[in-house]
């Protein structure tokens, strides 16, 4: 299996401990393989909050200019976009919404070293860090968006406001690998070379809803047997 990486759109990005909706983390998504190459990823910038492809902008504006570091601040509408997707239900992906119908097409993955939920016993608050014990990455599912629109705020190339949105999903007793002593409600993690993996990012893959039962099994998902 031979497969090309194309880091070329990571041209400015800061790793970090915690990221919030409106930060920048990286995605994965899957394009078409040039010659001699069996997959082609390409890894690139994005929001935390999806900004639909097709939302237009009433004020593209940046409040301020930021840090040399960060580039501009986004406009305050944008944020609130953001603010409003940074997370898709599982059990929404089934009823025709129009934020998550024009987002299906465009599927991701997230690469994290993990994430912290916190517990709470009685008055207390108790941190974990959920994360693989035999790999240095999870991966999360999730959709992305390109938005050429927002002409003032592009964070890839110049060309283009790059954001995505994780899912998430019921957290229950009866799953193979429980989490729900944690928390109700879980990320959708999905396992780096396995079937489930090729069908989620596949970019010739129609949205189909058999991707919910497959791709984002909740129940018995082999990609949470080492968390």
């Amino acid at each position: 299996m031979r497969v090309q990486l194309d880091m070329t759109r990571v041209t400015q990005w800061t790793p970090s401990y915690n990221i919030a909706p409106t930060n920048t983390a990286l995605i994965v998504i899957a394009e078409d393989a040039p010659k001699g190459f069996d997959y082609k990823y390409v890894v690139e910038p994005s929001k935390f909050g999806l900004v639909p492809s097709w939302l237009k902008p009433n004020d593209p504006t940046p409040v301020r200019e930021g840090k040399e570091t960060e580039g501009a601040k986004y406009s305050q509408e944008i944020g609130k976009n953001e603010a409003k997707y940074f997370n898709c239900r599982r059990e929404s992906l089934d009823q025709n919404k129009s934020v998550w119908n024009s987002a299906k097409k465009y599927r991701c993955v997230i690469p994290i070293k993990g994430y912290f939920e916190w517990l709470k016993e009685d008055k207390n608050k108790i941190p974990y860090f959920v994360h693989s014990k035999t790999s240095p990455l999870c991966f999360l599912a999730g959709f992305y968006s390109h938005n050429y629109h927002y002409t003032e705020n592009t964070n890839v190339k110049d060309q283009y406001l790059s954001t995505f949105t994780i899912i998430t999903a019921p957290a229950a007793k009866g799953d193979e690998f429980d989490l729900s002593w944690l928390h109700t409600r879980k990320p959708m993690l999905i396992k780096p070379g396995s079937q489930e993996w090729f069908e989620w990012l596949n970019p010739e893959k129609s949205w189909n809803n058999s991707l919910i039962g497959d791709a984002l099994n909740s129940t018995a998902n082999q990609a949470y047997d080492n968390i």
